[in-house]
């Protein structure tokens, strides 16, 4: 899990890593981080509002 999320966050070109940092995601949510995955990986270009809603979700996969 920390290999997909480190790979979206640079695809990204996310600077703040620690929004998101490796081993703070929830186990039961290795299946929405391979769809996120999928989907970023997939396109070239973000728009700042893909970007947010992208870091948004992640933030929720993040273990409570």
């Amino acid at each position: 899990m920390d290999t997909l999320l480190s790979e979206i966050l640079d695809k990204l070109k996310i600077i703040n890593k620690d929004v998101v940092r490796p081993g703070s995601l929830n186990e039961s949510a290795y299946e929405d981080l391979i769809s996120i995955y999928e989907y970023v990986m997939k396109k070239d270009h973000f728009s700042p509002n893909e970007m947010k809603e992208i870091v948004e979700e992640l933030g929720r996969l993040r273990a409570k």
